[in-house]
């Protein structure tokens, strides 16, 4: 079963590093097999620590780390607002899209929210409840392939 997202879609940086990427025209998407399942969605949420930030002329970069790997973010012209007053170690939530270039996978943010490590921790538990509840709402369903 395929289960297209088009909300922003909780994931976890491994599976932005190692999820099955498409282009389709200028929009990303990304694959994640999980249970059996296949979610499909190019709006994702990540959470996790600021590792790095590099501030260049054009776009400000925001390496973020989970307990499973790191993300990139990358923050253009007017979305440079969203991450300039973030500092290392700042805990935090991203809402955005997933882009890809020159094979180097990145999200471009739309919200940047701080939490607390709390927030942090339970994030796998909710990826989990969420996944669970969308398996189960449409496993009823006869179609191959659903959206959401």
């Amino acid at each position: 079963m395929e289960i297209i997202v088009n909300a922003y879609f909780k994931v976890k940086a491994e599976e932005i590093e190692k999820g099955r990427i498409e282009k389709q025209g200028f929009f990303t998407y990304i694959s994640i097999e999980w249970e059996g399942v296949l979610f499909r969605t190019r709006r994702v949420r990540v959470a996790g620590r600021v590792a790095d930030i590099v501030p260049m002329s054009r776009r400000i970069d925001v390496l973020l780390i989970d307990d499973t790997g790191q993300v990139l973010i990358r923050a253009w012209d007017d979305k440079k607002v969203l991450v300039e007053n973030l500092d290392i170690n700042d805990i935090v939530d991203v809402f955005g899209t997933l882009r890809i270039y020159n094979n180097e996978r990145y999200i471009v943010p739309i919200i940047v929210v701080r939490i607390d490590e709390r927030k942090l921790e339970e994030r796998i538990k909710e990826i989990k409840e969420d996944r669970r509840y969308l398996i189960n709402l449409y496993s009823k369903s006869s179609k191959e392939s659903v959206e959401v």
